[in-house]
């Protein structure tokens, strides 16, 4: 399914639009190209920092996972063998 485009629409003064639409001309472009460009020009920086912290969290989770299955790994050892596993020295600072 095809979504429609969607209108958007500011009030300018005559003399912003005046001076938008030289700009425009200026660059071969109509008044809505330019506005479209510079649109577009600043969704790529919101996208890239929602990105970021969409990561940014995934490794958190992930990083609680792994502690909670190293910690669910040394209880199964202890249970199987009736002996603790020790941490890793990178484990303890992990825990930290």
């Amino acid at each position: 399914m095809m979504k429609k485009d969607t209108v958007l629409s500011i009030r300018l003064s005559v003399p912003q639009r005046k001076k938008l639409s030289e700009l425009a001309e200026s660059k071969g472009m109509t008044l809505a190209e330019l506005v479209r460009s510079a649109l577009s020009g600043l969704t790529w920086e919101t996208e890239f920092e929602r990105n970021i912290e969409y990561h940014q969290s995934a490794i958190k989770e992930l990083r609680e996972l792994q502690r909670v299955m190293r910690a669910t790994q040394r209880a199964r050892s202890k249970a199987v063998t009736g002996e603790a596993v020790a941490p890793k020295k990178r484990e303890q600072l992990n825990m930290l």
